[in-house]
């Protein structure tokens, strides 16, 4: 068993998985019925509750997906990489003839089209401007458990951005600014 899991390009350890659907679930029961009320962000809200529901069913597709992935595993482990070329060869064909069995077909397509959707909704909150602190929040807590530099990157920047908007304080400008009076 693998403590990483690959999906779609995003490698989760099993216990950020965990987190992020433990997370979801503990967001709602916070605030009765959800956060509905926070005037000025609405789209976000209603992108972060699609959200929401999506992390909430991923469990039985992530279980029978990793069932699949597992069985595998068990019975093909993934060589070393010192192993002989001939032994590295033989794994890469068997998961090759695994992956294209309709078995697991039958578990991955869903289980990437579902993630695929996901990283939508993900990638609109991103975009999508915040009024309020709570939309300041529920774009921080989208990208949690992310691992791509690049998504941190580009949310820090629309979150500066949004605090800039919101709060008139521009503190990507200040920290530019006394970052050239270092050079």
């Amino acid at each position: 068993m693998t403590d990483k899991i690959n999906i779609t390009n995003r490698s989760v350890t099993r216990r950020q998985f965990a987190s992020m659907t433990a997370a979801a679930a503990f967001s709602t029961a916070l605030v009765p019925g959800g956060a509905t009320a926070v005037e000025g962000d609405a789209e976000l809200l209603r992108l972060w509750h699609e959200y929401l529901e999506r992390l909430r069913a991923t469990a039985p597709l992530y279980a029978a997906f990793r069932a699949s992935e597992d069985a595998f595993d068990a019975e093909w482990p993934t060589p070393e990489c010192t192993a002989p070329e001939e032994e590295r060869k033989r794994w890469r064909e068997a998961r090759f003839a695994f992956c294209d069995t309709p078995e697991h077909i039958a578990v991955y397509r869903p289980w990437t089209e579902f993630i695929a959707k996901e990283n939508r909704i993900r990638e609109a909150i991103v975009a999508t401007p915040a009024a309020t602190i709570a939309g300041v929040g529920i774009k921080l807590a989208a990208v949690y458990g992310t691992q791509f530099e690049e998504d941190y990157h580009e949310v820090v920047e629309g979150v500066l951005a949004d605090i800039h908007r919101i709060a008139g304080t521009d503190f990507k400008a200040e920290a530019e600014e006394a970052e050239g009076d270092n050079a």
